[in-house]
């Protein structure tokens, strides 16, 4: 089985949240054998069919937040990729397709 890496580059998704589905964006600034330094990226909405409803489609915008940081390199449950833990949970390499999010009230 190949293992879907994490490289310098790449963009990494994460989707998290209780009430609401949020997603965030990092780009991949180095890679070590075990590290990443990820600067985070904000988001654009790419559909939003009903202006009214709580809920989009969101990719990357590239425009940086916040400052780089350092992260370890782990694989998935199944060993089929690498991902990152962040504060949320998981990021993983996105896989170019927009992502749902949701806003409660």
């Amino acid at each position: 089985m190949e293992v879907r890496k994490i490289k310098e580059g790449d963009v990494l998704c994460a989707s998290w949240g209780w009430e609401q589905t949020n997603v965030d964006f990092y780009r991949v600034l180095k890679r070590t054998p075990c590290f990443v330094t990820l600067q985070e990226i904000g988001s654009k909405v790419t559909n939003n069919p009903d202006k009214h409803s709580m809920t989009a489609e969101v990719g990357p915008a590239y425009v940086l937040k916040g400052e780089p940081v350092k992260k370890k390199v782990t694989l998935s449950y199944h060993g089929d990729e690498e991902m990152v833990m962040i504060c949320h949970g998981f990021a993983r390499v996105w896989d170019g397709k927009p992502k749902r999010t949701s806003s409660y009230a």
